[in-house]
């Protein structure tokens, strides 16, 4: 019984060693198809085998070199090929067969390049009594996948998260016609394209603009807002073309001409976003026929909302290939395509539905209390960067920016106001 206890204990303390997930995990691949096969190469540090852990020389930390090199194409089958899926078109590649496999010092830098990375993988590996831990190694991998023609339409579904806490993967693609198309991100994200064509871009960002507002949930809560404060769509349509004017405006100039953005700026729009939803919600609550004047408040709050847009496509605009133009330029078609439709539906829905007063300010509380946790999260986490903040200089672009959105508004509303004071 005793012999059967102690059995237990050593196979449940090696399952959790086994399973020890790393914290930090970074996967390099290349893609690259010729004629009728591609050819694939991927990097992963040697520890995220979580089930097949490497022998180590005894009393010592360093890999047993020759022995862990006999084990790691079969830990590569499951930790490397079986997480790899691509499309050709609609057709699901076959599973990638292994021609080779080799243990390399973390610090190898061959995989900067394809050309690199083949003639490593491919040629001597290190000596048998070389010193290296696990957690300075690395598995380089090469393997093979038929396919059609190399000028067909490739997706790259993403599976390596479960290798890792943190899991960032660089991919690299290498089109027949010349060039590499580089795509990096944490996670898995949505299986995208490898080297996507102008139209394939504009219909994958206009899809994601729309779908935008239901990820980033403060731009429907301040339509709902809007939509409770003026009810009839004609007097809602100035303050949409307002808001619409300025968060265009805002995300295309951030978009074109920002660069780099400090870490700051993000939860910076954000408190801004949700701060606009509060104010909203309030002024229903305590003054609902004020609606009418508050067209400086949707171009203030359309500005802070198009910063938003923008730090949502950003970490994806690469996803757009060699059509970046294309890919933000329906994002933003797609936003407003949703925003015009969420708008619709909420007209319609108060109009069909008689809402007391009571009820609706009952809505808008709930609204400004979701609004204001948002909004005091993202403030303690902008406080965090307050030694970091760095405001941009107000050159030429933006007062352009800011002299075309007053232009369009008083050409929407402005001219309205002056007509009737003048009667």
């Amino acid at each position: 019984m005793k012999l059967k206890s102690a059995v237990l204990l050593f196979g449940i303390a090696w399952t959790a060693l086994a399973h020890e997930v790393p914290d930090d995990v970074r996967i390099h691949l290349f893609a690259k198809p010729s004629g009728n096969k591609m050819q694939l190469i991927v990097r992963v540090p040697a520890n995220a085998f979580i089930d097949n852990w490497l022998p180590t020389m005894a009393g010592t930390p360093y890999l047993d070199l020759p022995q862990a090199n006999a084990v790691l194409p079969s830990a590569s089958e499951t930790w490397v090929a079986d997480l790899i899926t691509i499309y050709e078109g609609d057709t699901r590649l076959e599973r990638p067969k292994i021609l080779t496999t080799m243990l390399s010092r973390q610090s190898d830098t061959s995989i900067n390049s394809f050309g690199e990375a083949l003639a490593h993988v491919t040629g001597p590996g290190l000596p048998a009594n070389a010193l290296v831990t696990i957690e300075r190694a690395v598995a380089d991998v090469l393997l093979e996948v038929p396919i059609r023609s190399d000028r067909s339409d490739f997706t790259f579904v993403p599976r390596f998260e479960r290798l890792g806490v943190l899991v960032t993967t660089t991919v690299g693609f290498l089109p027949p016609g010349g060039g590499v198309r580089t795509y990096e991100y944490e996670g898995d994200p949505e299986p995208f394209k490898l080297d996507p064509s102008w139209d394939q871009s504009a219909a994958h960002f206009i899809e994601a603009g729309f779908l935008n507002i239901f990820d980033e949930t403060d731009h429907f809560l301040l339509l709902f807002c809007a939509v409770l404060l003026f009810r009839k769509y004609r007097a809602l349509i100035p303050f949409a073309v307002a808001f619409t004017i300025a968060h265009s405006l805002a995300f295309l100039v951030f978009a074109f001409d920002w660069g780099t953005p400090g870490v700051w700026v993000p939860p910076l729009a954000g408190t801004l976003m949700a701060l606009g939803v509060v104010y909203l919600a309030l002024e229903y609550m305590v003054k609902p026929d004020a609606g009418k004047k508050r067209l400086f408040f949707a171009a203030s709050s359309g500005i802070a909302y198009g910063a938003g847009f923008w730090f949502s496509l950003r970490p994806v605009l690469q996803f757009g290939g060699e059509h970046p133009v294309v890919s933000i330029l329906s994002f933003n078609l797609g936003i407003e395509f949703c925003q015009l439709l969420v708008l619709a539906l909420l007209v319609i829905c108060f109009s069909l539905i008689t809402v007391s007063r009571t009820v609706a300010i009952i809505l808008a509380g709930i609204v400004a209390h979701m609004a204001w946790h948002r909004m005091t999260e993202r403030a303690f986490a902008l406080n965090r960067f307050e030694s970091q903040v760095q405001w941009p200089v107000f050159d030429l672009k933006w007062v352009l920016t800011g002299l075309i959105a007053a232009a369009a508004i008083w050409m929407v509303y402005g001219q309205r106001v002056v007509r009737n004071a003048a009667r």
